[in-house]
């Protein structure tokens, strides 16, 4: 399994919110061979740090996800309401 993450910093609290409900109707819409699902997270300590992040089963089907039209529609989606260019990152591991 392959996990795709984009950790961004939201301007405020609302904007938190919008990149979230944003994400979590433009994630079922990116169900492209190899998608498993994903999410977009808060952390508990500063609602405003996010992590977006979709499960893949190969690492070329999320590579090929990054470099798509949806892939960088999403990411520009989500610079209105962020401070600065999102952290992106692909990690690889077992399901448990």
């Amino acid at each position: 399994m392959y996990v795709y993450f984009l950790r961004v910093r939201a301007r405020s609290e609302e904007a938190a919110h919008a990149i979230c409900r944003d994400a979590d109707h433009l994630l079922p819409l990116f169900q492209e061979p190899g998608w498993l699902g994903g999410a977009c997270l808060h952390n508990t300590t500063d609602p405003r740090d996010l992590i977006i992040y979709g499960r893949w089963a190969n690492e070329a089907s999320a590579r090929a996800w990054l470099d798509s039209a949806a892939g960088r529609l999403s990411q520009q989606r989500l610079s209105s309401n962020a401070t600065a260019a999102p952290e992106i990152g692909i990690f690889q591991g077992e399901a448990v």
